[in-house]
């Protein structure tokens, strides 16, 4: 390696504003982060294709266990919604009386992630009980499945 080489200097020895500001790394964060949001709003095909009655088989559930897990998952939920509802309780008694928001949007966060999983267990059980595998959000929340997959089970 000659001299020159070692001591070449040039603009970017001196004033590089974009390694400074990191854009290489922000705009490989953006892209990750892009590849995310996609994964989450694109549906998944499931990788198997079964009733619930071949699901109990292919896991080795009787009505029993099923019964059991449904009590159980019923159990979880209301934890979840006891924790969630205890966690915005204390929240809104955080931000009267100490006027922090940023303890309350905490505290708020908390108690969506409780209610997330409150729903998630909910979900399942509704699941259960009508014995269908791929509900969808609007049958769960009308309490019913429609009829036009009520025969069919993903």
């Amino acid at each position: 390696m000659s001299l020159k080489d070692a001591l070449k200097i040039s603009r970017k020895t001196f004033f590089n504003p974009t390694a400074w500001l990191g854009l290489n790394q922000i705009q490989t964060q953006t892209n990750i982060i892009t590849r995310q949001i996609k994964g989450l709003l694109v549906r998944s095909q499931p990788k198997i294709i079964e009733t619930f009655s071949d699901a109990m088989i292919r896991l080795n559930l009787s009505e029993e266990k099923l019964q059991r897990t449904q009590a159980r998952y019923r159990h979880y939920t209301w934890i979840f919604l006891g924790l969630a509802s205890a966690t915005l309780l204390y929240g809104f008694y955080y931000f009267l009386h100490c006027h922090l928001i940023r303890g309350w949007l905490l505290l708020v966060m908390m108690a969506t992630l409780f209610a997330s999983q409150a729903f998630k267990y909910d979900f399942l059980v509704f699941q259960m009980k009508h014995r269908h595998l791929g509900c969808t959000l609007r049958e769960w929340w009308s309490g019913k499945i429609s009829d036009d997959q009520a025969g069919t089970n993903p």
